[in-house]
């Protein structure tokens, strides 16, 4: 879970801003700047998954990645299962295999793979016989998001936007530019 903080000069500054507001306004300020800021941390994660991981695009991450507005801020939802790794990795077929990259850099050959004619995937023998098959895949898109890069980026990112659009605003609705 990636939280956002204000320091505490910056909260004694907000909050005597906030007492001339109503709670409505204070409530509407918040979820305005807590959606932006999520928007903000999404676009900074998919950066650093994208600089981490072998991804195909960055529609592919984004995709799996969803907002709730809630009374206090707004919640960033990962959702998605173990995808096939032809339509989320960077893949290769070579007359010697087929070679899947799950993370920049690294390219592992899959074992007694190879593309099924009917379906046009890549799929792996489980053992010496030619069934049972089973699809190759690569780890969920919450499991990309749960790095640790990648978390500190979307934090620091988020918190910096949370600041700019808190401050925005507060004085958008006490009447400043």
């Amino acid at each position: 879970m990636i939280e956002l903080e204000l320091d505490r000069k910056g909260i004694a500054v907000a909050e005597s801003a906030m007492q001339a507001l109503s709670d409505d306004n204070i409530a509407k300020i918040v979820q305005r700047s807590s959606r932006r800021a999520a928007i903000t941390a999404r676009k900074a994660g998919t950066q650093a998954i994208r600089e981490i991981y072998a991804v195909k695009g960055a529609g592919v991450v984004k995709s799996g990645v969803s907002f709730r507005s809630l009374t206090d801020g707004t919640e960033i939802r990962v959702k998605g299962d173990y995808p096939l790794a032809e339509k989320m990795y960077k893949t290769k077929v070579k007359k010697s295999g087929i070679f899947v990259s799950i993370k920049k850099g690294t390219e592992a050959k899959v074992e007694r793979g190879f593309v099924n004619p009917k379906s046009g995937l890549f799929v792996q023998r489980q053992g010496q016989d030619r069934m049972p098959l089973k699809g190759v895949y690569g780890p969920a898109l919450p499991q990309l998001f749960g790095n640790a890069r990648v978390q500190d980026a979307m934090q620091e990112e988020g918190m910096d936007m949370y600041e700019k659009r808190l401050w925005h605003e507060l004085d958008r609705a006490l009447g400043g530019k």
